[in-house]
């Protein structure tokens, strides 16, 4: 069984959130190139036209699937189209239709009863973002026109942007408005939901843009323009592929399972705020292959208990912060494989450990340059702490500008895989 699709497309003329989609389901619909014209018996009855109106086409002989703008309603039988379904110019036979988007995302949440067999993506269209009125939360609890959602775990909910089929890549909007609330606050009930090309941003002075419980994924999203926090995670999360930046006080924080191929950005006008807030705050599992572009007062990972914090480069415009700071007695099981450059200025650190009691289980092969202090180990000598260096050179062939591609100097081992980020 396909998963259930409902669509929302932000550029609706007219649009207030009270919806303008009409139902209308074709069977055996018929297509005349000529006059493109859609025809079947009665179909359009309960349709008024209005202009702008779209109509979803999912298939039929010699379709090509996609929305059509609606020029006109001839009749109760037909509707005349602005442009040709066919890839032939043919006049098919067993067209389908689906129904048009809504304008709205939280209108659109609150009128859909959620596939808790296959899951529900929502996708987003590219092009206008999404205004939101409140957290989308209070959309998804919703009990006026159908069932609050109820996840699963066999049935996630997919919020997903889309230029002109789902899934294609394109990236939707999703803006607070400034309205000094998050994009989701997800309640305990509410887990399992994924995240996917969006750009989600503007939210004023929330604590946190986006709160996600267990079994999220945030994936190739961009998440930005917060006084507070960027994204606070449950447990058994995972965020990968992401740009962050302009969260004042930390990107990202939480038990996230992994934190992968994400950039982490600020400077002049990207900021993860004060001293002591990090790009990067986690008690999670894997924090490997990051980019930070950090200012001269951000840190970048902050590790909690146990994890393993691998193949990051980390570059600081003459920072006071520190690059891995590990604070807690435990500390990080793992740290290997870290490129760190530019923590040059007062207290600055490549790597931190805070207390006496604070060690790695395992520190290996770090390459560590123009800092203040390279590493800063506790009284405890860290256990197999082999091939951690201090460079005499970048170990990046140009970090100020975006390339953190390694470069042959020392025992340099690893870094960030992509070494550059496009959208950075």
């Amino acid at each position: 069984m396909a998963i259930s699709e409902i669509y929302v497309d932000p550029s609706l003329a007219g649009d207030t959130g009270t919806g303008t989609r009409a139902t209308i389901t074709l069977t055996a619909a018929t297509f005349t190139f000529a006059a493109l014209s859609l025809t079947e018996v009665g179909a359009f009855a309960s349709y008024t036209f209005v202009a702008g109106d779209r109509i979803y086409i999912t298939g039929g002989t010699a379709v090509t699937a996609g929305y059509y703008t609606i020029a006109s309603k001839t009749s109760d039988d037909v509707i005349v189209l602005t442009a040709d379904i066919t890839t032939d110019a043919s006049s098919p036979a067993d067209v389908t239709a689906a129904t048009a988007p809504y304008g709205d995302l939280e209108f659109a949440i609150e009128q859909t009863t959620f596939d808790t067999t296959n899951g529900t993506r929502v996708n987003i269209k590219a092009g206008t973002d999404e205004i939101l009125a409140a957290d989308l939360t209070t959309a998804l609890a919703d009990t006026g026109t159908t069932i609050a959602w109820v996840p699963s775990e066999l049935a996630p909910l997919y919020i997903q942007g889309y230029t002109a089929v789902a899934g294609d890549g394109g990236v939707g909007g999703i803006s607070g408005g400034a309205g000094n609330f998050p994009i989701l606050t997800a309640s305990s009930s509410q887990r399992h939901i994924l995240l996917l090309d969006l750009h989600m941003h503007n939210v004023g002075t929330a604590t946190n843009l986006l709160s996600v419980n267990n079994y999220s994924v945030i994936a190739r999203c961009e998440i930005d323009n917060v006084t507070g926090s960027g994204v606070s995670s449950g447990v058994s999360c995972l965020i990968t592929n992401c740009y962050i930046h302009d969260c004042t006080v930390n990107g990202v924080m939480g038990n996230f399972d992994a934190i992968t191929y994400c950039v982490f950005e600020n400077g002049a006008s990207k900021k993860f705020g004060s001293n002591g807030s990090a790009a990067c705050i986690a008690s999670s599992r894997l924090v490997d292959r990051n980019i930070f572009i950090l200012d001269s007062v951000s840190d970048g990972i902050n590790s909690g208990d146990y994890g393993a914090i691998t193949n990051n480069s980390i570059y600081s415009n003459a920072g006071t912060g520190s690059g891995i700071v590990c604070q807690n007695a435990q500390g990080a099981f793992l740290i290997a494989n870290n490129l760190i450059e530019g923590f040059s200025g007062t207290g600055g650190f490549g790597i931190d450990f805070v207390a006496a009691t604070s060690y790695a289980r395992m520190m290996r092969n770090n390459s560590v340059y123009n800092c203040l202090i390279a590493i800063d180990t506790p009284s405890m000598t860290p256990a197999e702490s082999v091939g951690n260096e201090t460079l005499t050179a970048s170990p990046f062939t140009s970090a100020s500008t975006g390339d953190f591609s390694p470069v042959d100097t020392g025992s340099v081992k690893e870094g960030s895989w992509p070494t550059a980020y496009l959208n950075a």
